[in-house]
């Protein structure tokens, strides 16, 4: 690198009022969308299968083909659909994690599931888990 530094208030005031676009090469897929589409795309659907291999609940071995992908925080609360508010959840525990008194702390990566009963389900994905 040659040239003259760039004094950090300069870097600060260009990061401050930059006008930032996402710039896609041929292929590629946006995997954040925010909440401009409900439901996960098939690039989408991919990425979690390539994180999470199937159902997310501890125990459940149901592939990923047969699991939804479920918004940690409700796409009726205000949820995005991007990967770090998706997970895969076969229908019967997709239907669990919605009943009332469930609730859901943490985050993709490291997510805790109470349940009514007091029962602490504590999750990672299954690629994690591997490592």
């Amino acid at each position: 690198a040659h040239g003259e530094r760039i004094p950090a208030h300069v870097v600060r005031h260009m990061a401050e009022h930059a006008n930032l676009q996402r710039v896609l090469l041929a292929g590629s897929h946006v995997l954040n969308l925010g909440r401009e589409v409900r439901y996960a795309t098939d690039a989408q659907y991919k990425a979690l299968l390539a994180r999470d291999g199937g159902c997310r609940w501890t125990g459940c071995h149901i592939p990923a083909p047969w699991c939804d992908a479920d918004h940690l925080i409700p796409w009726e609360n205000g949820g995005a659909t991007d990967l770090d508010n998706l997970i895969l959840l076969c229908r019967h525990h997709h239907t669990e994690k919605h009943r009332p008194g469930v609730t859901i702390h943490g985050d993709v990566h490291d997510l805790r599931l109470t349940l009514i009963d007091g029962t602490t389900i504590h999750t990672r994905p299954r690629t994690q888990a591997a490592a």
